[in-house]
């Protein structure tokens, strides 16, 4: 039992199991079944795993909450790796980054929140980190369904051609997209801006620097820039810098 400043009596009721200590790979804290109930909070179950291992470290959670008084207060919070469960958000929607779809891993690291006030939801969040060992790649998701966010990232990384992917959706629009090549000193661009958010911007070219036989050389060619379709492009071939030992 607990009394509040104004004589209120509030019961309390707490349990759960904790389990802390070394293991072969490092160092586990592992919360299960934890509870707080009380006469205007709910706590738990409460899931906790911290898993600091020498190769992974993990991190999941399960939490709910609720308090009740003049307006019932909710929240739920899970996260960590997706594993075996069903992620139930769809985290590509309409992004055209991902024209056909894209399955979540049991590697993957998601996580869900949602948020009630008086029976109102305030927020109903999803989001999820997908890593492509095989493409060099990240994904990342955010989906929020009161708000109807839908935002996604990508980035595709290949190491035999030395070049970069990516770009940024909301919804069925791209906000930004881009490719770079790259080589030990050199440097190609294209990056596009969305029409309807950042006036259209198209940008890109060739940059190269390094050492020359002379001193150190940065040149810039084919540099090229548009807003809304109209077009402003530098000279061919224009060096920026070029510094020399003499």
């Amino acid at each position: 039992l607990a009394t509040l400043d104004n004589g209120t009596i509030i019961e309390l009721d707490v349990g759960g199991s904790v389990w802390i200590g070394g293991t072969d790979a490092g160092f586990k804290i592992d919360i299960a079944d934890a509870y707080l109930n009380s006469t205007l909070v709910d706590l738990g179950p409460l899931d906790l795993v911290v898993d600091v291992g020498r190769v992974k470290p993990s991190l999941s959670v399960e939490l709910d909450l609720e308090y009740q008084n003049n307006d019932t207060f909710y929240m739920t919070l899970v996260a960590g790796g997706k594993g075996n469960a069903t992620f139930d958000y769809d985290v590509v929607g309409d992004s055209p980054l991902y024209s056909n779809g894209y399955e979540l891993e049991a590697d993957d690291l998601v996580m869900s929140s949602t948020l009630s006030i008086g029976g109102d939801t305030l927020y109903d969040v999803g989001t999820a980190l997908a890593f492509d060992p095989g493409r060099g790649g990240i994904n990342v998701f955010v989906v929020e369904s009161e708000s109807a966010i839908g935002l996604a990232a990508k980035s595709e990384w290949d190491s035999d051609d030395q070049s970069a992917l990516f770009g940024v959706t909301s919804g069925s629009s791209i906000l930004v997209s881009g490719e770079f090549d790259l080589d030990p000193r050199a440097v190609k661009f294209d990056v596009t801006l969305d029409e309807t958010t950042y006036a259209g911007v198209h940008a890109g070219g060739d940059i190269w620097f390094g050492d020359t036989s002379d001193g150190f050389k940065l040149s810039a060619k084919n540099i090229f820039f548009s807003v809304l379709d109209q077009p402003m492009t530098m000279p061919t071939a224009m060096p920026v810098a070029n510094v020399s030992d003499a």
